[in-house]
């Protein structure tokens, strides 16, 4: 923790207990509990061998360590699983607590209605159907509610920069977007088909005495199939199942990201731009409906016995100020960009070069990580990070040294013209030329360093 926020990596303080958890298992096989100093600084030493430039990232998996780091030789699976287990919760408690925490309150939501309709005297007529379709009901109202607070980015970000952060996991908001998203179909499936195909034909079917315990309900007159959809019950129910499965199926991978090439006009069905205003203008649209269908309610007649405006209004008003401030924000000033450069390299410059007392223990770290899981843990990708400034001559070395009796071509991609080679192209051919006496010292195979230039077509 000390050596990332020396270098101000706030992501490697978070994941502390998970790299730590990696050095004990690397340097305590035998689960003693405990490490030497001695073994810490093998350690440190050896991540020469593996942070080499030159490097094939398919062999991330295959580094020979050396084995006499640890105690003794680890064959114990049981410990190797309780181990990976113990990492396993360590990087993943925040997410774990969230997720029972919602689980259990959609049981208990789900409970108490269920519970207080079997006690009704509709229940005598619908059965568990009624008490199974009210009981998914509450759950969908709190996830209706809930699932607006996970895309309140402002929100969120002033959130992060507070001590709530410790418990919350802010930068899974999308992924448990996504978890309640999944919830909420589900809790469709569940209230749709039980009324649909459940109690409303009980309703419909009941004997004469049956439907007397709820015929005030309905004016005396018993309903049939047909007004019970066409009421506003039923058409603002079926409204927002269309809507909802339209902006669920345009927010899928494969429609969200264009897998599928459909022919015109079909494929403006597809893509970001159809998954986010199905997101912004139908799911609006969902929500109006949802307040006039948890107003209209059989078997509920208090005013605040309809709580679906109790569960939605507040994040409904959070949301709304979020995007009024986007858009204010948007429209406080115009940008207009000229030119645009996409610069993509993997050299951290605002973390110590490696070497320096202050990063090394990072560098053990992602060779670590590196080894086993083949992953950067700066990063997250194959791509390993470097620290500072690349060190060329360090590059150089390693390439000759790794590669003897070779030619090393370097790639100018920055020419344009076949005649002319660019600045950067001369500068790099000119270093190239200065180390090539270096690398005939260091290699006895004379390794040679020579430059191509890149040419495209106008």
């Amino acid at each position: 923790m000390v050596s990332a926020s020396a270098n101000k990596l706030s992501k490697l303080k978070e994941n502390a207990g998970e790299y730590a958890c990696l050095i004990m298992e690397k340097l305590d096989p035998e689960d003693v509990g405990y490490i030497e100093l001695w073994q810490l600084e093998t350690l440190l030493l050896q991540r020469d061998h593996y942070m080499s430039y030159s490097r094939p990232l398919s062999t991330t998996t295959s580094v020979d360590w050396s084995p006499n780091i640890g105690t003794s030789n680890a064959n114990n699976m049981v410990k190797k699983a309780s181990r990976a287990l113990k990492c396993l919760v360590l990087d993943n408690w925040h997410r774990g607590s969230i997720i029972l925490l919602w689980l259990l309150s959609m049981i208990g939501l789900f409970t108490c209605k269920f519970m207080q309709y079997r006690q009704m005297e509709a229940f005598q007529v619908m059965g568990y159907c009624l008490a199974t379709a009210k009981g998914a009901a509450e759950t969908l109202k709190f996830n209706m509610a809930l699932i607006l607070l996970p895309v309140c980015r402002n929100m969120l970000t002033r959130l992060r920069s507070t001590r709530a952060r410790i418990l919350i996991p802010f930068d899974d908001n999308i992924n448990f977007h996504k978890i309640i998203a999944h919830a909420i179909a589900v809790g469709i499936i569940f209230h749709a088909t039980d009324h649909l195909a459940c109690d409303f034909p009980h309703l419909v079917n009941s004997s004469p005495e049956k439907f007397a315990l709820v015929a005030s309900d309905f004016d005396k007159l018993k309903p049939s199939y047909i007004s019970l959809l066409t009421g506003v019950e039923g058409i603002t129910g079926i409204s927002m199942v269309i809507l909802m499965t339209i902006a669920f199926i345009l927010a899928t991978p494969h429609f969200r990201r264009s897998v599928h090439n459909l022919p015109p006009p079909l494929n403006r069905l597809t893509g970001f731009n159809a998954f986010w205003y199905s997101h912004d203008h139908l799911l609006a649209f969902v929500y109006i409906l949802l307040l006039l269908h948890g107003t209209f309610l059989f078997f509920v007649y208090k005013w605040y016995q309809k709580t679906t405006w109790m569960y939605i209004s507040i994040p409904l008003i959070l949301y709304i100020a979020e995007r009024t401030l986007r858009t204010w924000r948007s429209e406080d000033y115009a940008v207009k960009i000229f030119k645009g450069q996409i610069e993509m390299h993997n050299y951290l410059t605002s973390v110590y070069e490696e070497g320096d007392a202050r990063s090394t223990l990072i560098t053990m770290l992602q060779a670590l990580n590196h080894a086993k899981h083949g992953v950067d843990i700066l990063s997250g990708t194959r791509v390993r990070t470097h620290f500072a400034r690349p060190k060329w001559t360090e590059v150089f070395k390693r390439i000759a040294l790794k590669h003897p009796y070779s030619t090393v071509d370097m790639v100018d991609d920055t020419a344009m013209e076949p005649t002319s080679i660019s600045s950067i192209g001369r500068s790099t051919l000119g270093f190239a030329t200065d180390c090539a006496s270096e690398f005939g010292d260091l290699s006895p195979d004379r390794t040679r360093v020579g430059e191509q230039t890149k040419t495209f077509p106008e």
